[in-house]
């Protein structure tokens, strides 16, 4: 199978996982499993760690995210790579997902008292606590971006992309955790979120 079609295939897996997911979460199927994980995770994650969580939260705010995919785009143009220009529009269809899920399933945020203070003086957006959450566009955004910067790097013949696309991945997996360390997301936000991004990048 040429590597185009298995990834768009690989697409569709993905998109099929999603929507049988999105069609649990909303059943409230995991609802008792989102309660257990949050307070579990809230209580072995030390709160020193919040500074990380916010901080990893704050790259993959709308703003940055965008801001550094334009960036990606310019440059790959310049490398004549033109298939650089689905990037952005990918990411656009993923959002419109995201938001029409957040209307369409009642996924309820985290109450309040879960929520960690959430310092973020470029972006501050702890004072908003959007009344529905899934799927989180957070865990959309930081999946998106880091598959897509792990495919180029991996496609480049610079040292060490390997060691690169790990800690790209562990950027990933820290920011996820954190919005759930952080009560700004329940744990199936993030997994829902996460495979959009997948989906799409």
């Amino acid at each position: 199978m040429p590597r185009r079609a298995f990834l768009f295939f690989l697409s569709a897996v993905f998109g099929v996982i999603f929507f049988l997911f999105t069609d649990f979460v909303k059943s409230d199927y995991f609802k008792q499993i989102d309660f257990d994980l949050i307070v579990k995770l809230q209580d072995k994650i030390p709160s020193s760690l919040t500074p990380i969580f916010t901080s990893t939260s704050t790259i993959a705010s709308f703003e940055i995210s965008v801001f550094l995919l334009i960036l990606l785009t310019i440059f790959l143009f310049f490398k004549k790579r033109w298939g650089a220009v689905f990037i952005l529009p990918l990411l656009a269809v993923a959002h419109l997902i995201e938001i029409y899920g957040k209307t369409l399933i009642n996924h309820i945020s985290p109450p309040m008292y879960f929520v960690k203070e959430f310092d973020t003086v470029l972006f501050p957006s702890w004072y908003s606590h959007p009344e529905f959450s899934y799927p989180s566009g957070h865990a959309m955004r930081t999946t998106f971006l880091v598959i897509v910067l792990a495919g180029i790097v991996m496609a480049t013949k610079i040292k060490h992309r390997k060691a690169l696309v790990f800690f790209l991945f562990l950027f990933a997996l820290i920011t996820i955790l954190g919005r759930v360390a952080l009560g700004t997301h329940w744990p199936t936000d993030v997994v829902g979120g996460a495979l959009l991004g997948i989906i799409f990048s």
